[in-house]
Formats: C-alpha cells, sequence, structure tokens
C-alpha cells in the first residue's frame, strides 16, 4: 500500500509479466499470496508540475479501524442527553480523557503496526489544540491518556438531578466544548471526517439535596 500527502504528483506502476501497470485508485494491492515476489515502480506523474513532495511505501496487511472510544475522565459527573449544546456530548472531563483504538486486518484478525491519527480542537481556542499518532500493538490496540488541563467560566449547562443514596441531588454544571476526530492514517487523508464532540468541564456545584 502506497500512503502519500498529495497522491498527483507520482504514478506507481508494478512489474507484472514483463511489462510496467499502472496502479490506481487507492494504491492499494490486493489479492496477494504468501511469498509472492512485488516490483513497483515510483515515477513523478509527468501531467503535473514537479514540486516535490513525499510519499511512503506500507509492507503488510489493509489496516481496518475497527473500533475507537474516547473514554470519560473517571468518576465524572455525566451531563445528560439534551441538558447543554450540542445535545450529545459523548465524551465528558474535566482535565483528562483516554483515547482507545483497535486495527484489523480485512480478515478481521488483530493488525500490529496500524497507525491511528488524533485530533482535538478547543471552541473559541481556549486550549492549543492536541494532535498525535497512536500505533497497535500485537492485539492491535493502542491507547494513550490525553491531559488537558482544567478550563476557567464556561456555558451553563440546564440543571439535572441525580439520585444517589436516597437523594435527589440537583446539579448545575459550566462546560466548553471541543471536537475530535480519529483517522485510520495509512490508507490516506480522509476528506471531512466526522467530528465527535467533547464537553470539558469546568465546575459543577450541588444546587439541592433532597430524600426522595
Amino acid at each position: 500500500m502506497l500512503d502519500s500527502t498529495s497522491r498527483q504528483h507520482i504514478k506507481v506502476e508494478r512489474h507484472v509479466d514483463g511489462a510496467w501497470t499502472l496502479i490506481s485508485g487507492r494504491n492499494t494491492l490486493k489479492g496477494l499470496k504468501p511469498g509472492e515476489e512485488i516490483i513497483l515502480r515510483v515515477t513523478h506523474n509527468q501531467s503535473t508540475p514537479f514540486g516535490g513532495g513525499e510519499y511512503s511505501l506500507v509492507f503488510g496487511s489493509y489496516p481496518v479501524l475497527k473500533e475507537f472510544k474516547f473514554h470519560d475522565e473517571e468518576a465524572v459527573l455525566r451531563i445528560p442527553y439534551g441538558y447543554a449544546y450540542p445535545e450529545w456530548l459523548p465524551t465528558q472531563a474535566y482535565k483528562q480523557a483516554k483515547i482507545e483504538v483497535q486495527f484489523t486486518d480485512t480478515s478481521g484478525a488483530p493488525l500490529e503496526g496500524a497507525k491511528a491519527g488524533f485530533g482535538l480542537n478547543f471552541d473559541g481556542a481556549y486550549r492549543e489544540s492536541i494532535s498525535f499518532h497512536l500505533f497497535s500493538n500485537v492485539e492491535g490496540k493502542a491507547s494513550r491518556r490525553v491531559e488537558f488541563g482544567r478550563c476557567e467560566g464556561g456555558t451553563q449547562a440546564r440543571d439535572f438531578v441525580e439520585y444517589s443514596r436516597g437523594y435527589n441531588n440537583t446539579w448545575r454544571s459550566y462546560y466548553r466544548t471541543g471536537g475530535y476526530v480519529v483517522l485510520n492514517s495509512m490508507v490516506g487523508v480522509t476528506i471531512n471526517p466526522e467530528s465527535y464532540n467533547l464537553a470539558h468541564i469546568c465546575r459543577q456545584q450541588l444546587v439541592s439535596s433532597r430524600p426522595s
């Protein structure tokens, strides 16, 4: 598989039966047999101006990003669905959260050495954006704790009631938002990847507590 930040500037060919055959599409070789010899040639695409650029050849199974989870901070008191904006805040944290990814090959077996890209941006740029890569282990898994610190101020969410030990507790929350993406980096850049919401909780206070 060939990975390039801009594939238009290169031409990839494979030597088959004494002739060079153009590899098109996503530049991924399929249907290969164990031990099969492969000869590739990478040249400048004459139909585009020469301006440099980078590419890499990736040897191994096609990576499938099977699953990813950006977990809440432990013991976080979640703002319920519909009590803030955006209404759905899948990940909620005070100052840190944990990202986990899992990769397989196309047969569903765990894949080692696959690369996931993670990016987190905060609305209003009150925090610096965070980005890094994760590489899967022999079980096809990778994880990392993401530290972003505490926030100040924030928007007030609608008060919600939490039941605990025989009491109905009313909580008031103040939060800021961010958006994060997870990319399967080795298969190329995804156009307009889906972004998910983060609730960065600045402060929560107990408004009232009454026996249920």
